[in-house]
């Protein structure tokens, strides 16, 4: 589904955004969807890029796309995208700065992640295992959210942080490290704040991800943002080294459990705060910067089309709306036409009173695939392993 960004009035047209994944999902295939993007004028139509796609050949750009949200104007995936179309503005650009004091560290460590081998949780999991042998005193933080449903059945693979942390550490171990993990079923995505997150990482040293692909990663963003510095995988794959990540503020690990735990003990021995490197960052990616940025480009967009300004503008909370990221639901849909048309009907409609998707739904979302689309992903997934 869209994210909201200005309402629809008889005057002036509203704007939305929708995610990459969603543009190349099935339901933007469907005759219907494509012939509503071609041919309504009560909505003008961006994408919000986000994730790792400079790897990528070619943007697939159609003509109903008007605005492109991306983290590099002069990005090569979007070569073929005439510079007025794109503006250097995506959801890790909205960070909100609040009054929260950075230079006073209590933990050497914030991890948040996820369960996921994406993530490579068990990797992280055993590194801190590692970490715990080197330097006795390490204090660590790990936000892990917790997606297990309820009922009698779950089963988790054996690599899962829920079953690592338990069967690698000891209880004095245990001791060393503070754990949270809300269930999502009973809290939302949303169990933390986001200006708890950010204290607990502007009291962090360092945040850490082990990933071996990403887009800017946020949680790394963020921690700049707040006087934390970076740990990364040497063989990241990810714009955020080339654009953003250095040895002043990144600490470059790899695949050896045991030389990487020595390289972070040495970072934290060494480790120096710098007011500078968050003032940097804070300069290019925070909320109030970035929201008038974009507003000033929309305008703009706007009066090229002979509009004028009237309607709502909604743009608090961009940093998780632009993904879709929401509290009770994950609203990047992929195969329900009746959920996509339902929320254009709740969105023209809105009051001034809208904060966030959320609000159009008070009950779980589900878009899932049909019996013929899952039968052909079975299918592909077959014939992958057998061309292997």
């Amino acid at each position: 589904m869209p994210c909201l960004i200005k309402s629809f009035t008889k005057s002036c047209p509203g704007l939305v955004t929708f995610t990459y994944n969603e543009m190349n999902s099935v339901l933007f295939k469907k005759k219907k969807i494509k012939n509503f993007l071609k041919n309504n004028n009560e909505w003008i139509f961006g994408i919000h890029l986000q994730g790792s796609y400079e790897r990528l050949k070619k943007f697939p750009y159609e003509d109903w796309q008007n605005f492109i949200l991306c983290y590099n104007q002069n990005s090569k995936y979007l070569k073929n995208i005439s510079v007025e179309k794109k503006i250097d503005v995506s959801c890790q650009n909205f960070i909100n700065i609040y009054n929260i004091e950075t230079n006073k560290k209590y933990w050497d460590l914030c991890i948040i992640s996820r369960d996921s081998e994406i993530k490579r949780i068990s990797y992280t999991v055993k590194l801190i295992k590692k970490l715990l042998y080197y330097k006795k005193d390490i204090k660590i933080l790990i936000i892990v959210p917790d997606e297990r449903a309820f009922g009698f059945f779950n089963t988790l693979d054996k690599n899962s942080y829920f079953n690592l942390i338990p069967k690698l550490f000891s209880n004095d171990e245990l001791k060393k490290i503070d754990f949270i993990s809300s269930n999502v079923n009973s809290f939302g995505n949303f169990s933390l704040s986001e200006k708890t997150i950010f204290k607990f990482l502007g009291e962090s040293k360092y945040t850490m991800i082990n990933s071996k692909k990403e887009g800017i990663n946020r949680t790394l963003i963020q921690g700049f943002c707040y006087g934390t510095k970076a740990i990364v995988n040497n063989d990241l794959e990810s714009e955020i080294v080339d654009m953003y990540l250095n040895s002043e503020n990144s600490i470059f690990i790899s695949d050896d459990l045991d030389d990487s735990a020595k390289k972070i003990v040495n970072g934290l021995n060494k480790y120096v705060y710098s007011n500078k490197l968050m003032e940097h960052f804070r300069s290019i990616f925070s909320n109030e910067i970035s929201i008038q940025k974009l507003k000033n480009y929309l305008e703009k967009l706007l009066i090229h089309k002979g509009y004028n300004f009237s309607g709502e503008w909604f743009l608090k909370d961009l940093s998780t709306r632009l993904c879709g990221h929401g509290n009770i639901n994950s609203f990047q849909i992929y195969y329900n036409e009746s959920y996509f048309f339902d929320w254009f009907d709740k969105a023209r409609n809105v009051q001034n009173n809208f904060r966030s998707e959320d609000d159009f739904y008070s009950f779980k979302v589900k878009d899932k695939p049909n019996f013929y689309i899952k039968t052909l992903r079975k299918i592909k997934d077959l014939l992958k392993k057998i061309i292997k």
